[in-house]
């Protein structure tokens, strides 16, 4: 946002110099980006003149022969190539000997044999602008042959355009008032607003023009004033110098005006040339899907039925809150304007601005909200200036269409508070003071606080918090004192599962393992190549609104296909032994009347390959399911975990049938290990026989790891060795084995290991050979042989009774 010095001093007396008023802004969160010194050096030599006569060049029939009288008895003759240059008009003439801005100097010359004593100056060639459609009109009260600096009383004048970063959320500062009532606060200054009158000679508004609201939870308010008999003309030299000094092109009188106005009040304003409005009627409406509209600018857009638009009655006239239509616009011939003020929804024009490519001045201001409360004083002060430069009628009462009104905003503040907040004591005289400079209503006030009614301009102040930080920031928060955090400082700490995650990690690399890191979303297609797309809950998708790309469209509810994913794309680059891991995260939707899906931490895996590296000294056997269970029970083991169990699934499609194993910890299931399927390797295109896979929630590992480990003494009496060789059913699993044997042989029973299953001759079909070495030890005493085969003989007993088993 630029803003002019000399433009901000009409609405505040402010003689600080402006480095210094651009520090002040800053520290109150007004961030200046720069300042741009400006100055009109004029010379002196460029006076007042009056064209007295003007005749066609004898020579040249583009050129014309000018007499101007420049302050001495006869009138100079000057050779002009200006098409509006006219008798008794007062013109910038520079005599011979003058350097322009440009560098130009000007001489006595001869024309195509006419002599010419000077030049009658455009406004570029003075620097003043860059217009060069003609020569500069001067007011007619003007005095002959005095310098036009001294003329035009403060064109001399020094300026500075101050450049401000605004954040979104101070629309109010999108305008040269905005910027002054921050000054005022700051400096301690009364803000002076524009004055606003004028009268109104012509019929009554309603007979002239009418206004619909069909869309008003997108069009909050529409005011509009006509004027008829206008004169449209190029604007005064002080409306053009004040346009362009913020970078803003001078088009014509009623046009600069509706200009000047957004930069002056912040509200955009549009004219339109009443006589080519149907039926002199505007109506808001969204857009018909696939029509077509020719904004300003000469480009025909696309519209569709999100786009708000200004029509009449029989067309669309305007882009609301964007462009007007090449339509209705103001030109040459236009004598009746019908003058617009309106507010439009932020989302829906901001919306509309990206859709269609096009941002401009109007657009950027409504994105960030204007003045619900402001559109009415826009529109008159608006109808006031183009009244004094355009001359016509102003048609009494202006049109308001306001379908909803808002009840201003209420907020409390408690000075406590706002002392505990802000770490300094501000007197309430001086909040008070502060809040009423910027536009605040003091409606409630007592000892212990206040009640401040925000004003309309300011939407972004909603609570407490945002009326102490306007105090804060006016009173400077560079003026409150410096002071140290009290209070003891807490240590730091993590969350158990954090902790876990961590140790998973260090022992999944100390195995040479390598993480990967991958999104949380991916394509539901997945879970079809895995085939449990029918199958919780895996099936419970949380889809994303806004995926980066159809394929990634919904949340992950597991990272197994993530990592077959990698491992393809190594394969592919020629890695043929992977070890990838990925502690993250997988989402499922179970209920959807939850706004929230749940979210589990998994540790997941998948290894292919040979068992170990290339040597002379290793034999190059491929890994198998018995090396991804190790891998996990090495894990398990650094995190003193106990009572966990591998038992054999058929559940899981995407896993190779009898290489497929549930993990429970103390019987409540925590994950899956196993090899996977041909299929789902086929469908993954992955040219592998062998790929294995696990996946675990950290959160059962969390949950039954132990802290701390236990230390055991070194034993002090000997141990007795037994082997038990058992025939069971195939269909009884080790694990049970096992869970019976440790049951019955406590608490002597020191360590059991299955070291050998055998099926073939002596075995009937159906049935399998187990052996299992059993370590029996005693902490008090060296135990005899009797003890050890009681307990021996009690543990056969259970598991024949338990199991079927029989001793080989």
């Amino acid at each position: 946002m630029k803003v002019s010095y000399r433009w901000l001093r009409k609405y505040v007396e402010c003689q600080i110099p402006v480095a210094e008023l651009a520090h002040r802004l800053t520290m109150a969160g007004l961030e200046v980006d720069g300042i741009e010194p400006l100055r009109y050096a004029i010379p002196e030599r460029v006076v007042v003149g009056e064209i007295v006569d003007v005749q066609p060049h004898p020579d040249a029939s583009a050129l014309f022969v000018c007499h101007v009288l420049v302050g001495e008895p006869a009138p100079r003759t000057i050779v002009c190539g200006a098409s509006n240059a006219k008798a008794h008009v007062k013109v910038a003439v520079a005599l011979p000997g003058a350097t322009l801005p440009n560098g130009i100097t000007i001489r006595e010359a001869v024309i195509r044999g006419v002599p010419s004593a000077g030049m009658i100056c455009a406004e570029d060639e003075l620097g003043i602008s860059d217009d060069h459609r003609g020569i500069m009109h001067l007011p007619a009260d003007l005095q002959v042959g005095q310098p036009v600096s001294a003329a035009l009383l403060g064109l001399d004048d020094d300026d500075a355009i101050i450049e401000i970063g605004l954040t979104p959320n101070r629309g109010d500062c999108l305008s040269h008032v905005g910027v002054a009532r921050e000054i005022a606060t700051l400096l301690n200054l009364p803000l002076i607003p524009p004055a606003i009158a004028y009268p109104e000679n012509g019929e009554a508004i309603e007979k002239i023009a009418s206004v619909e609201i069909r869309n008003p939870e997108l069009c909050h308010r529409y005011t509009a004033s006509a004027i008829t008999g206008v004169k449209i003309a190029p604007s005064p030299l002080w409306l053009k110098r004040a346009l362009e000094s913020v970078g803003v092109r001078s088009i014509n009188n009623v046009v600069d005006v509706t200009n000047y106005v957004m930069l002056e009040l912040g509200q955009p304003l549009h004219a339109f040339d009443l006589a080519k409005l149907h039926h002199q009627k505007i109506i808001v409406k969204t857009a018909q899907p696939g029509s077509t509209f020719t904004s300003l600018d000469g480009t025909e857009r696309q519209l569709d039925e999100t786009i708000l638009m200004i029509a009449d009655a029989a067309r669309d006239v305007g882009i609301a809150g964007v462009m007007g239509g090449l339509n209705s616009e103001v030109s040459d011939t236009t004598t009746d304007i019908l003058l617009e003020s309106a507010r439009f929804s932020p989302s829906n024009i901001r919306k509309t601005s990206k859709k269609l490519g096009l941002a401009t001045e109007a657009s950027y201001r409504f994105e960030r909200t204007v003045d619900l409360y402001g559109c009415d004083v826009a529109v008159k002060r608006a109808t006031q200036l183009i009244l004094q430069l355009a001359g016509g009628a102003v048609a009494q009462g202006i049109i308001d269409a306001f379908p909803r009104p808002e009840a201003l905003r209420r907020v409390s503040l408690r000075f406590a508070r706002m002392a505990a907040i802000l770490g300094v004591s501000i007197a309430p005289k001086i909040a008070c003071r502060i809040l009423s400079s910027l536009g605040f209503q003091i409606a409630e006030q007592s000892s212990e606080g206040i009640t401040v009614e925000i004003p309309s301009f300011r939407p972004d102040v909603e609570r407490e918090i945002d009326v102490i930080e306007e105090v804060g920031r006016i009173h400077g928060f560079e003026a409150i004192p410096t002071t140290l955090p009290s209070g003891e400082i807490p240590l730091k700490t993590q969350s158990p599962e954090l902790k876990i995650e961590q140790q998973i990690r260090d022992s999944l690399i100390a195995q040479g393992w390598h993480e990967a890191i991958n999104y949380s979303f991916f394509d539901k297609n997945d879970l079809h190549k895995l085939g449990i797309d029918n199958i919780q809950p895996y099936d419970k998708l949380v889809h994303i609104k806004n995926p980066l790309t159809a394929e990634q469209d919904v949340l992950r509810t597991t990272a197994i296909s993530s990592l077959l994913e990698n491992a393809r794309r190594n394969l592919s680059n020629r890695i043929a032994n992977i070890r990838l891991f990925e502690v993250g995260t997988i989402f499922t939707q179970h209920d959807v009347s939850q706004p929230l899906p749940e979210e589990q931490s998994v540790v997941s895996g998948v290894l292919i390959g040979q068992r170990m590296d290339v040597g002379w000294a290793q034999s190059q056997d491929f890994v198998d399911f018995y090396d991804i269970k190790g891998l996990l029970e090495l894990m398990f083991t650094r995190l003193n975990l106990r009572s966990y169990e591998f038992r054999r699934t058929d559940e899981m499609p995407f896993l190779h049938p009898g290489e497929a194993a549930a993990i429970l910890i103390h019987h409540e299931p925590v994950g899956i290990v196993g090899r996977i399927h041909p299929n789902v390797l086929e469908a993954f295109d992955i040219a592998q026989e062998r790929v294995y896979v696990f996946e675990v929630l950290v959160a059962a590992l969390t949950k039954y790891a132990f802290e701390r480990k236990q230390f055991s003494p070194l034993p002090k009496f000997p141990a007795v060795h037994r082997d038990l060789a058992l025939i069971v059913p195939t269909s009884v699993q080790a694990s049970d084995l096992e869970a019976v044997i440790v049951e019955v042989g406590q608490p002597l029973l020191e360590h059991v290991v299955l070291f050998d299953r055998y099926v073939g001759q002596q075995i009937a079909e159906g049935h399998v050979s187990l052996t299992y070495s059993l370590r029996y030890r005693s902490t008090e005493k060296t135990l005899t042989d009797d003890e050890v085969t009681t307990v021996h003989q009690r543990m056969i007993e259970t598991l024949q009774t338990r199991l079927q088993a029989r001793l080989r």
